[in-house]
């Protein structure tokens, strides 16, 4: 990130320099007082610019709300078209309810979980219209692992396989056997992530929103069997056999993986048996300047139901559906705001889902274990739609950033 000197920290060396330089009977004058440049701080990462110049800013994207969390306030500053701090003549409002209450001193501490939004107004202009901030709270953030290599830049790459699927399609079978044929060779498990989007049939077990729009996404149609790899429209299979799938798979993923990551990602999760909630922390860690964004998806394993096209009960056991996505409308959450992200720095992108979205019917074997059956994926895509980089985590677990050996 960006390093600003203080007009006092300026100043104070300019005169350590005079005062190194030896004598001099000429005095020397003072320099003239420079206009002050814009007065962006470090702490004010989350950010909100609107057409008409005027930004509003706030010390972080989330924050805990719990019982056994300190409360975390949360501050603001306002800045004018020409970037200057206009806090103390602004006001910053969070809306409640669809009303708008005034948060005094430009500082609000959450008590309960949920993303709050505010605005700010100077003068005849405000942020309302077009730039809110958006906070959330969680009632845990997990903590991620520590970089174990934090000069490495040669991260580890995985590939997104996503599968359009439905427990009613009678060809489906192909697209299975060829995943499961990829995934039983050694190390392939470690090469790419798998994600099932069951869209259309709403009696489907592991049907869900969050799939109907993770399939619009990867541009993906109605009809299934098919599949694409990082969303990338260069690697996608329809209506393909079981060997052809296959193929697909392999040729795709191999190419994908002989690519260097631009982006490494940590994540780190946890469970709360008593009020069903589900939480997610991530780290993602950028390698080249660009535009990022990062989408947690909630995925149900183990979930039995009948495959049509098949009287193969190894059939009938289907993993990895997608049952929730965050942020909710699934096309992912920018990181630095929006802006080209900065060499090296980590950005924080944290999240909540519950157990109710999980299906719960089963018996034996296939009856609801949430440490058993649920996990996150985490992906980021970098510079467009294509996913760059890819993790499966486990709840009450955690993941560390990836490098090459």
């Amino acid at each position: 990130m960006k390093k600003f000197l203080t007009w006092a920290t300026m100043f104070a060396l300019v005169v350590g320099f005079a005062a190194c330089g030896g004598s001099d009977d000429t005095a020397t004058p003072p320099p003239a007082t420079p206009t002050p440049s814009t007065p962006t701080t470090e702490k004010f990462v989350n950010r909100a610019t609107s057409k008409n110049g005027l930004t509003i800013a706030a010390t972080q994207h989330f924050v805990e709300v719990s019982e056994d969390a300190k409360p975390t306030t949360i501050e603001f500053a306002v800045f004018d078209k020409n970037g200057q701090d206009v806090t103390a003549n602004a006001s910053v409002y969070v809306i409640e309810d669809k009303n708008s209450t005034k948060v005094e001193g430009a500082k609000f501490t959450p008590e309960a979980t949920g993303t709050y939004q505010f605005w700010a107004s100077y003068g005849t202009e405000n942020t309302k219209a077009d730039a809110l901030v958006s906070v959330t709270a969680v009632s845990d953030i997990p903590a991620v692992p520590a970089d174990e290599n934090v000069a490495s830049k040669d991260f580890k790459r995985r590939a997104l396989i996503i599968q359009a699927t439905g427990t009613d399609c009678m060809y489906c079978p192909n697209a299975i056997g060829a995943l499961k044929k990829f995934f039983a060779i050694s190390g392939n498990e470690d090469k790419a992530v798998l994600m099932a989007l069951h869209t259309y049939n709403t009696g489907d077990p592991l049907y869900s929103k969050a799939a109907d729009k993770l399939t619009s996404q990867a541009g993906l149609g109605a009809s299934y069997p098919a599949m694409k790899i990082n969303f990338d429209s260069k690697m996608l299979a329809a209506g393909y056999s079981a060997d052809a799938f296959f193929t697909f798979l392999n040729d795709n993923i191999s190419e994908v993986c002989s690519n260097q990551a631009e982006s490494a990602i940590a994540v780190a999760t946890s469970y709360d048996e008593k009020t069903g909630v589900i939480s997610v922390a991530s780290k993602i860690k950028c390698d080249n300047p660009g535009s990022y964004k990062v989408t947690v998806a909630l995925v149900q394993d183990n979930v039995f139901f009948r495959q049509q096209g098949t009287n193969d009960v190894n059939y009938w056991v289907h993993e990895a559906g997608v049952k929730d996505v965050a942020p909710s409308t699934g096309a992912g959450f920018a990181l630095n705001n929006g802006e080209t992200t900065e060499v090296g720095d980590v950005y924080d992108f944290c999240c909540e889902f519950n157990k109710s979205a999980l299906y719960a019917k089963g018996t034996g074997d296939y009856a609801l274990d949430v440490l058993r059956d649920a996990r996150v994926l985490v992906y980021v895509q970098a510079n467009g739609k294509i996913a760059d980089n890819v993790v499966s985590c486990g709840l009450n677990q955690k993941v560390g950033f990836a490098y090459n050996e």
